[in-house]
């Protein structure tokens, strides 16, 4: 394989693919702009290592990415740290009819132009690996704040609204 140091603006993977291209390198994370408008916070970097080659007659593409991004947690809407180690193995295709291609262990990517941007490869897979609802692994200052001040309702006794009407009852009013 042959590791290129400058990292082309757009490519064509078949055409990589024959050659058995291999990239290593990484990108921040405020270049990439669909990313951008997922994240809490856009500082950082995204570091990758990919080879293009073939399976047979399959181009495909595979690697490591790797990233730490900030997500907004769904419970207590706080930034909470995402950690991104993704395995790469994609199958490229032409179309979606062609997705009997692919084995088990390689997942789909249609090239429907003959040339894309690199960064956008890096920018997909960080997307598909962001949770739909991200949340803290652990629970959330919200939560246990929230949970505090139950324990001390539950402690202190509240006069029920309805206690006036006990008074009234004995009052025979």
């Amino acid at each position: 394989m042959v590791m290129l140091d400058r990292i082309p603006e757009y490519v064509n993977p078949l055409s990589l693919a024959d050659k058995r291209r291999e990239f290593k390198g990484e990108f921040s994370l405020l270049s990439m702009q669909r990313l951008s408008g997922l994240l809490a916070n856009c500082e950082g970097r995204v570091q990758f290592h990919l080879f293009f080659s073939k399976q047979g007659k399959l181009a495909t593409i595979t690697g490591e990415i790797e990233a730490e991004v900030y997500l907004e947690c769904q419970n207590c809407l706080e930034p909470m740290l995402h950690d991104i180690r993704k395995t790469v193995q994609l199958g490229i295709i032409n179309s979606i009819e062609e997705m009997g291609k692919l084995g088990d262990h390689l997942e789909p990517f249609v090239q429907s132009e003959d040339k894309i941007a690199f960064r956008e490869i890096v920018e997909d897979e960080i997307i598909l690996s962001i949770p739909d609802v991200p949340k803290h692994t652990e629970l959330c200052l919200e939560q246990i704040l929230g949970k505090a001040e139950n324990e001390l309702e539950k402690g202190v006794q509240k006069e029920s609204p309805f206690s006036i009407l006990k008074d009234l009852k004995k009052t025979g009013v």
